[in-house]
């Protein structure tokens, strides 16, 4: 029974490790996005094309928001 206890706790520490590594790479995959967006923007006004940097900064503001979403849930999920 104590073998049986430990490896539930074992377990449970990995799902736990685990979870947090990949919300901290969903974190890093959209700020990389966000910023490959921005150098867009910057390129789509430099060339004058602004009908692109319009879409691109709805992108950008869907991007921003989705990671603050994502950053306010994992916030708030951790305190509990």
């Amino acid at each position: 029974m104590r073998y049986s206890k430990l490896l539930a706790w074992t377990l449970l520490l990995a799902g736990v490790m685990v979870t947090g590594a990949q919300a901290k790479a969903e974190e890093r995959g959209g700020r990389y996005d966000i910023a490959a967006d921005r150098y867009r923007l910057a390129e789509a006004i430099r060339c004058g094309h602004y009908g692109e940097a319009a879409a691109i900064r709805r992108d950008i503001a869907r991007d921003e928001a989705a990671l603050r979403y994502h950053r306010d849930f994992r916030f708030d999920h951790d305190r509990r």
